[in-house]
């Protein structure tokens, strides 16, 4: 049977040099969450099929200085998700931007007038990290990795995945899922998803 779901490298776990001057690293974004700081991984848009669990985020169009992207849940929560539909906040000509931290601040924006929302189609798999997720262990080309593994998605095609597979009947607790490919935070290819093979 196979599955895809969403598998995120973690920046600190892959054992194998990328270049010479050892591993390269998954970029890290920073965001807004109830008016405090939170990091994230961008991995960009993805192309989903209906039924799959979302999550708001807005992303202010004209803001201030300093200005990040907004979510409302994080790690943990029940509403939580890694896949965020966007919605763009927008200040109204005359006014003057300032720093939206919390959907609150763009709630209470929008009432005084002050900005726009406007909803849109578009979904990006943008995983928040700190938030005490699990890391599992697998294996690349021979190498020990860590990854996230956020769940089942349905994804629909025009995505790239890559091959995951699973032991069923391991020899020892020293078995790990084993991707096909040489995968590792910061390569060009590496891939938002990973369809399992059990």
């Amino acid at each position: 049977m196979k599955r895809t779901i969403l598998l995120v490298l973690a920046l600190f776990a892959f054992a194998g040099p990328a270049t010479a001057a050892g591993p390269a690293k998954q970029p890290v974004a920073t965001g807004f969450f109830q008016g405090r700081a939170i990091t994230y991984y961008d991995f960009g848009p993805i192309k989903l099929k209906a039924g799959n669990k979302l999550a708001p985020l807005w992303a202010v169009t004209n803001g201030a200085d300093g200005q990040h992207n907004i979510v409302d849940t994080v790690p943990g929560r029940a509403d939580y998700s890694p896949l965020w539909q966007i919605n763009m906040v927008t200040f109204k000509d005359g006014m003057t931007a300032h720093l939206l931290k919390s959907k609150a601040d763009v709630d209470a924006a929008v009432k005084a007038g002050e900005v726009t929302v406007t909803s849109t189609k578009t979904v990006v798999n943008c995983p928040v990290l700190g938030f005490g997720q699990k890391r599992i262990a697998g294996y690349s080309n021979g190498h020990l990795i860590h990854y996230f593994d956020l769940g089942p998605v349905k994804v629909a095609p025009g995505n790239v995945v890559a091959p995951l597979y699973t032991v069923t009947n391991p020899v020892g607790a020293q078995q790990h899922n084993i991707a096909e490919e040489n995968i590792a935070p910061g390569r060009p290819s590496i891939r938002r998803c990973g369809e399992s093979s059990r």
